[in-house]
Formats: structure tokens, C-alpha cells, sequence
């Protein structure tokens, strides 16, 4: 169509739609022959649009934009020196109310937080930070405290490094695809009963404003705040598209925990292909990709239920 008609449909559906424009197409898609050049059939094109819109990433990156904000307030807040930084709030439940904002942050690693992150993250009144990481990692890297913030221990792994690094080396950087998601993921779920459990008790019996993170607010974090919105009620897609949204909360640390990744381990070689370039599976390992919380491929899912202990 004209352009001047796609100017008019775009101000009737007022951005609720995808526009594509193809320069110089008719309205069968077709491209008019020149002095030049032929006529150009463009509906290949046109198809291939129409498949990334309605494909995976493309409803992905719709779920994403939608998400950007909860009513007038971002989701994403910028705390310096944290990645992953987001509200769990606003989604809604299925007994159609919502999920209150401002109560629940989840996060990636608070020992690198600035003093304009401190007060940025005192000014949405958080009382208590909940870390999930094990003494290993806090030995190395530190908390972050902040004052007149509570910092409360609740490893998943005592000892045990969980780190993205250590994590990608212990289950072969995700090779697997979604089993080795679900194994690791399994493991979390196991030994995280106790330091779950304290954390729902929280939100439970007291109305604060609280974090929840690990290293990378990615594996142990997802864990539980998918627990934490299947309680309240959230539809399994709601709950894997929010895990997705850490795909986009960690992209300023891909480099850094790339690079970690493939210098950890006896034969680190192995996260590299011929090119330099990095593996599908050392990928993967940085990826919160939907499937991995939507499709579980064993008999329990990840989505368990909870009467009255976790």
C-alpha cells in the first residue's frame, strides 16, 4: 500500500501493531521493473516477516517490550554497579489481580554496587537483600552491604561454587539443551528448601520491599521467584517469560562471563570452535530461554507445588 495508507492504518491501531516497509512494493508484494533491474518478487520476504512475528523470538521480543514497564513505572531499574536489576511485580494472576510492585527486585551480584546504586536502591525502600550465592563466591567477590539495608545469608549451596562459571563447566556448558537445563535446575530445587523456605516466610508475614539475588540473579534467582509467581497465582507462560527477561538483564556481562567460563576448567579449549568464536553449548549457558522453564521434558515439573513447606 502507499505509504501514505500505512501513515493512516498506524495512527487507527495507535502502535498496536509491527510495521515492515518494503520501498517501491505493490500490493501483491511485487517490485516494478525498471529501465535497470527486473520486476523483484518480494513475498519471500514478506514471509520470512511474518514467521520471525509470529515465531518464537519475535513473540519474545514482544513479551519484553510489554514488560518494559509495570502501568507508568519501568520494571528495570538502573542500580549502578548491578546487572538484571528488574521488578517482579505487575503480572497479572489468574484470580485477575496482579502481582504488587515495588515489593519483590530481583538481581544479579551486589558487591560491585556504587554509592549512586546504594542510594538509588534505598530510595525504593528495600529492607532486606536475600543472597542465595555460597560462601565460595562471597569469599571471592564480597556482599555489598548497604547501610540500613538487611544483608541475609541464604546459600542454596553452602560450599559449593555456583557460579555461571563453575555451573557451565559442571553440567558440560548446557550441551544437553533442555535436560541439562532441568538437571542443574533439579539440584537447585533440591537443596533449596531451607533457604526458599525463609525467604517465603518473609513475604509471607511482612509487607518490606525486598532482593533476591545469586551471582547472575539468573539460575538460583529464576528458581525461586518462578516459585514465588506460581504461588501467587501466574500462568506458566507469564512465569517462563519473565525467566527470559534475563537474557536482556545480563547482556552488558556477556563478555565478562564468557571469558570466565572459557578459562575455567581442565581443558578450556573446549568452549572455543575453529574460528575463536565461542560454542552453541558455552551459549546456552548465558541464555534464559523460555523453553527452559516452559517445556520440562521429565514427569515432575519445575513447577512444583508447595503445601505449606518449600
Amino acid at each position: 500500500m502507499p505509504i501514505t495508507d500505512a501513515t493512516h492504518w498506524c495512527n487507527i491501531l495507535q502502535g498496536r501493531h509491527t510495521l515492515h516497509l518494503i520501498p517501491h512494493a505493490d500490493h501483491n508484494y511485487f517490485i516494478p521493473a525498471t529501465s535497470t533491474s527486473p520486476r523483484q518478487n518480494s513475498n519471500q520476504q514478506v514471509a520470512e516477516l511474518i514467521a520471525t512475528w509470529i515465531g518464537p523470538e519475535g513473540e519474545g521480543d514482544r513479551f519484553a517490550t510489554r514488560a518494559a514497564r509495570i502501568g507508568s513505572i519501568s520494571r528495570w531499574k538502573d542500580i549502578e554497579g548491578v546487572s538484571n536489576f528488574r521488578d517482579l511485580g505487575g503480572w497479572q494472576t489468574n484470580h485477575a489481580d496482579y502481582v504488587k510492585a515495588h515489593r519483590i527486585f530481583r538481581c544479579a551480584d551486589l558487591s560491585h554496587i556504587t554509592d549512586a546504586g546504594k542510594k538509588a536502591l534505598r530510595s525504593l525502600k528495600v529492607k532486606k537483600v536475600f543472597d542465595l550465592r555460597s560462601v565460595p563466591e562471597i569469599t571471592k567477590n564480597g556482599v555489598g552491604r548497604i547501610d540500613g539495608v538487611e544483608w541475609i545469608h541464604v546459600p542454596v549451596f553452602r560450599e559449593e561454587d555456583y557460579s555461571p562459571e563453575k555451573m557451565a563447566i559442571r553440567w558440560g556448558y548446557y550441551t544437553s539443551g533442555l535436560d541439562g537445563f532441568i538437571s542443574a535446575y533439579t539440584g537447585i530445587l533440591q537443596h533449596g528448601r531451607e533457604p526458599f523456605g525463609t525467604i517465603l516466610r518473609q513475604l509471607r508475614d511482612s509487607d518490606e520491599s525486598v532482593v533476591i539475588h545469586c551471582t547472575a540473579g539468573k539460575d538460583r534467582t529464576g528458581v525461586i521467584c518462578a516459585i514465588i509467581l506460581k504461588l501467587l497465582g501466574c500462568e506458566d507462560e507469564v512465569v517462563a517469560r519473565e525467566y527470559e527477561l534475563t537474557t536482556i538483564g545480563l547482556r552488558t556481562d556477556h563478555s565478562k562471563i564468557l571469558a570466565a567460563v572459557a578459562h575455567v576448567g581442565s581443558k578450556p579449549r573446549e568452549a572455543y570452535n575453529r574460528d575463536g568464536t565461542f560454542k552453541e553449548g558455552i551459549l546456552n549457558m548465558l541464555s534464559s530461554k523460555y523453553p527452559t522453564f516452559s517445556q520440562p521434558k521429565t514427569k515432575s515439573s519445575l513447577f512444583v507445588s508447595v503445601n505449606g513447606q518449600v
